[in-house]
């Protein structure tokens, strides 16, 4: 065990802005893996949160994540972080620049801990022995990185060769995706490790090299740091059309340049949940090594991966599939095709483009919206708004809608004329009439709201006044 009186404190700052499009149709570009229950109750970025939380030596952690997930993740994390927004995928090497800049900011000489959202790690204690190496090892001006025994020749992982077998190792090179051959050959040196993309530094020191290896990108990033906003409660970088960008990722911006390189091993199972298959691998499993996950009747099946949230899923004599069913879409394929999905996706995406972006569930700050039935001239949703939730003062051009109370009380504002609504009341609001719902209880509203009109898309929404700072959306 670890000696907590030699523990450094350090600054983590969490990465979340990936889209996790291998894992489709769970993962979409607005709601993506790490912010989905994959394994039990806890998202990845709920349990990469915990594990910090348990560190004595861990600062309050930074979250970088994308601007469009950020009520979700403000709701998934409470107030236990700081939350640092990114308008559009700033890559890993411009994500650590921004986050080496925040933590500067906030104390000088402190080592940064840049850790992936959406990474299973099998053992928290060897993973806290491993990371407190790694920022030991980084307060000496290293930057470290952790890597972890290769458990397959895995084409789709990174990989790192390392000098010797001293607990820092000093870097000898760094391998991207070799194909199986390569890596059988890699894994029989017993020198390489797989790179889980965390990296380790001080602070000042990373800042000092960045200078040296891609001062144009250094620039950059102080540029947009300079310009961060305040907005309830975020801090929001500015879009990157404003700066001079290249998303490089850290490993080829400063990992393979750097004579300052060292890897720690981390010893023990780690799987960055990137695909269906590993999902499967890390996944309890039936007799069969069926991962199952919802209401799923299997006979003959073997070794597939069967996730239903909604309907009942029957298989017979299945082997090594996917079968994912959500509210809107079902997906079938093999386990082994995850270089392939993209390309499925984007066909689909094609054809039904908001299949790869929102689920049939849509989160807001104030809840969520979930489509029940869409027809000619007519589309029927559930609402759920949170005790204190508040939607948009707003109105539409083309669609009236007719709102039932289901559970909870409900506050409504049509035409400067305030309602209070209980269950199995309604009220009908005329197109173009400006209207709002609220929920004043101190438990969840719910409501059916049945919308007739000519268009019905979420585009149709004019915002005069949110209090989630969404008007100017509206506008654009």
């Amino acid at each position: 065990m670890r000696s907590l009186m030699d523990a450094i404190p350090f600054q983590p700052i969490i990465l979340s802005g990936g889209s996790g499009i291998r894992l489709w149709p769970l993962s979409r570009k607005n709601h993506p893996k790490q912010l989905n229950e994959l394994l039990g109750s806890k998202t990845p970025l709920q349990a990469t949160s915990d594990r910090l939380s348990a560190l004595p030596e861990a600062l309050r952690p930074i979250v970088l994540a994308s601007f469009a997930h950020r009520f979700t993740v403000q709701d998934q994390l409470s107030s236990s972080v700081t939350l640092v927004l990114e308008k559009s995928a700033l890559g890993t090497a411009f994500a650590c620049a921004i986050g080496a800049l925040e933590a500067a900011r906030l104390a000088p000489n402190t080592v940064v801990a840049i850790l992936p959202a959406d990474q299973f790690i099998s053992d928290e204690a060897a993973f806290a022995e491993a990371l407190q190496l790694a920022v030991q090892g980084a307060s000496k001006g290293r930057i470290v990185t952790l890597g972890v025994l290769p458990s397959s020749n895995a084409s789709g992982y990174g990989y790192i060769q390392r000098a010797d077998q001293e607990p820092i190792s000093e870097i000898v090179q760094f391998i991207e995706k070799p194909n199986p051959e390569l890596a059988s050959a890699l894994i029989a040196g017993n020198d390489c490790l797989w790179n889980m993309g965390a990296f380790i530094f001080q602070a000042e020191s990373l800042l000092a090299e960045l200078e040296v290896l891609c001062p144009e990108m250094l620039a950059s990033a102080r540029s947009m740091h300079a310009a961060i906003t305040e907005d309830l409660g975020f801090r929001v970088l500015p879009d990157l059309s404003e700066v001079n960008f290249d998303p490089l990722p850290f490993d080829k911006a400063v990992m393979e340049k750097t004579k300052l390189g060292s890897v720690v091993e981390y010893k023990g199972h780690w799987n960055d949940l990137g695909t269906w298959k590993a999902l499967w691998e890390v996944g309890n499993k039936d007799e069969n090594e069926n991962h199952i996950r919802g209401e799923v009747y299997t006979l003959g099946c073997k070794g597939n991966i069967f996730w239903a949230e909604g309907r009942a899923v029957a298989a017979l004599g299945l082997e090594d599939l996917v079968i994912a069913e959500t509210s809107d879409c079902i997906f079938i394929g093999r386990k082994d095709q995850d270089q392939e999905l993209r390309q499925l996706v984007d066909l689909v995406a094609s054809k039904r483009p908001l299949l790869g972006v929102d689920h049939a569930v849509v989160r807001r700050p104030w809840g969520h919206y979930e489509t029940l039935q869409q027809g000619h001239r007519f589309q029927v949703k559930r609402i759920l708004v949170k005790p204190g939730g508040i939607l948009s003062l707003q109105k539409h051009y083309h669609r009236s809608e007719h709102w039932v109370v289901i559970s909870g009380t409900a506050k409504v504002e049509v035409d400067e004329k305030t309602s209070m609504l209980a269950e199995g009341e309604s009220v009908y609001i005329p197109l173009g009439a400006v209207h709002r719902l609220s929920n004043p209880g101190l438990i969840d509203l719910q409501i059916i709201e049945v919308q007739t009109g000519a268009y019905l898309g979420e585009d149709d929404i004019v915002r005069l006044a949110d209090s989630y700072g969404r008007v100017e959306e509206s506008v654009k």
